[in-house]
């Protein structure tokens, strides 16, 4: 699969999902903190986004319920994201399979951990990240970000205990960025 540069926004093989009113001229120098995404089925993810909209209204309207496969620390820019995730539909490494598990808190952040028992998660980050990739980073759902709700604390203490123990497959990444009040879908591919 070829991708071609963010600036151009159409990219072979990959379904471009920037709203008509963008200037797609100016559309990927005005987006920033590319991430590859793996976006929750909205069926799987109906009581997570009432969590969400509860407790971090702000983060639930920018963005649906996901799990970030990689981070700008990682991919540095828009381009190299639209490669990388385009790398990792090449590999055709199927569908990610994992499980949500239990609520919990990290500093500021409450968020429902991820279990990714078929290796599948990890599997996926190689192709994306390479073999240089932070190693700290967990999969997760965020419920609560520090950066769009200071409600973290009021969250912990309604959520601490609650467990969703569901199995999920997602068979789709996306490439996103952040265009300064939500985070856009640049392109999407088939795992």
């Amino acid at each position: 699969m070829h991708l071609r540069s963010a600036r151009e926004p159409r990219v072979v093989g990959v379904a471009c999902q920037l709203p008509d009113s963008y200037d797609r001229r100016v559309v990927a120098s005005s987006l920033t903190a590319p991430h590859a995404t793996l976006f929750l089925d909205p069926t799987d993810a109906r009581d997570i986004e009432e969590y969400r909209l509860a407790w971090d209204p702000a983060m639930a309207a920018a963005i649906p319920c996901h799990v970030t496969a990689a981070y700008p620390r990682e991919v540095s820019s828009l381009d190299a994201m639209l490669a990388a995730v385009g790398g990792a539909a090449a590999a055709r490494l199927g569908p990610v399979r994992l499980r949500l598990g239990d609520v919990m808190r990290a500093g500021d952040a409450v968020f429902i951990g991820v279990d990714d028992p078929h290796g599948d998660f990890a599997r996926l980050r190689e192709a994306i990240v390479g073999p240089e990739q932070d190693r700290l980073v967990r999969p997760h759902v965020t419920l609560v970000h520090a950066r769009t709700s200071g409600r973290h604390a009021e969250a912990w203490t309604a959520l601490a205990g609650v467990t969703i123990n569901r199995a999920i497959r997602v068979a789709s990444l996306a490439a996103t960025a952040f265009d300064g009040r939500h985070w856009v879908t640049v392109g999407t591919v088939h795992l």
